[in-house]
């Protein structure tokens, strides 16, 4: 049985990849194995641990870094074109598409290549309108409010929570002098961010954060996100944006974010404005690598983590900076607090334990 994973790396960090010394000149077979030991967002983890436990092989490819298009001769081909090329190079049983490259197209594949079984993909957007025209066999997600909607539109689609991979723990530096103070790192996408973008200029306005916000420029500048907001006439949205992007000390990903996350006392996890549910990334990350979380507060919190022993939680504004100056000031607190989420994370929030659920839920179909 072999599965293809076509995934889609974060803009910014393309852009960081394109000019990464580290990766020039090099073969396809090594560009991969450097990319996969950075560890970004789920690296390796499908095609290692599916291999671990002798269940299926896994070609991993990377549809939208041009260093590797351009190796493989298909810089010029769309984006469509680009994955026809590699079910015809690997001919799967099974894909999962992770960015949801093949969305306009799932259907086609399926009934010109026979050897396809099953196409899968991801879907972690909250206002996700759940649609089926795309085609997909099976869809997975990291919060029930998802999964329903699917359910509604009588789609497959199953819930599968994100786990940390274990791997990591070999590959970060111990952290020796924390920075006395919250980190927080991620986007802000306005659309879908109001509340992050308040509650970090709270903080900020209070000198009780630093942050790591890829998608935002760093001092004066026009983006992308300034124009978007520009074109609505969201002008206070702009200044808080501005206000941001004065102390923002840009994007991290996979070791590079894992060894910052580490070195400071606590790490902020906000959630999607109307997102009713613990469960993004940066819940097990950052849990797995033992640091002591601030996350606002949803009903499923034990799922994850006992609060006050495992993560802190917040409700208000108003808690969130009174629970921040708490962990600056017991920093021990902070210490013991992310060692107890790591215990819980080592135990029930694996990438193995994530990579084998997906494997229980296609096994059915196949």
């Amino acid at each position: 049985m072999k599965m293809l994973q076509i995934t889609k790396l974060n803009p910014q960090l393309v852009k960081l990849l394109e000019n990464d010394i580290e990766l020039k000149n090099k073969d396809l077979k090594t560009l991969y194995s450097i990319i996969f030991n950075r560890f970004y967002d789920f690296s390796d983890g499908y095609k290692y641990y599916l291999a671990k436990n002798n269940l299926c092989e896994v070609e991993i490819v990377y549809v939208n870094l041009p260093l590797i298009n351009k190796l493989e001769g298909i810089e010029k081909l769309s984006l469509e074109e680009k994955c026809e090329y590699y079910i015809k190079k690997y001919r799967p049983d099974i894909i999962f598409d992770q960015g949801n490259s093949l969305i306009k197209i799932a259907s086609y594949l399926k009934n010109k290549f026979s050897f396809i079984k099953i196409i899968s993909t991801w879907d972690g957007y909250i206002k996700t309108q759940a649609a089926g025209f795309a085609g997909y066999d099976i869809y997975f997600t990291c919060v029930n409010g998802i999964k329903n909607k699917y359910k509604k539109n009588n789609l497959n689609c199953q819930l599968n929570p994100f786990g940390f991979d274990t791997r990591i723990l070999e590959k970060i530096e111990k952290p020796t002098n924390k920075i006395n103070k919250i980190c927080f790192a991620g986007s802000i996408i306005t659309a879908v961010h109001s509340s992050r973008l308040s509650q970090l200029q709270l903080l900020n306005q209070q000198h009780l954060i630093e942050f790591y916000i890829g998608n935002l420029g760093q001092g004066i500048g026009i983006n992308k996100t300034k124009i978007r907001e520009l074109i609505y006439g969201n002008f206070s949205k702009i200044v808080n944006i501005y206000n941001l992007e004065y102390k923002n000390k840009g994007g991290l990903f996979g070791l590079s974010m894992y060894n910052m996350l580490q070195n400071y006392t606590a790490v902020l996890n906000i959630h999607g404005d109307d997102v009713n549910e613990i469960g993004n990334m940066r819940t097990t990350e950052a849990g797995g690598i033992g640091a002591c979380q601030i996350i606002d507060y949803k009903h499923n919190a034990n799922d994850y983590y006992k609060p006050d022993y495992e993560a802190v939680y917040y409700k208000t504004d108003s808690e969130l900076i009174d629970k921040a100056k708490y962990l600056i000031n017991n920093p021990n607190e902070a210490l013991k607090i992310g060692k107890n989420a790591q215990r819980r994370t080592l135990q029930e929030h694996t990438m193995e334990m994530h990579v084998l659920r997906f494997w229980d839920y296609l096994k059915p179909m196949i």
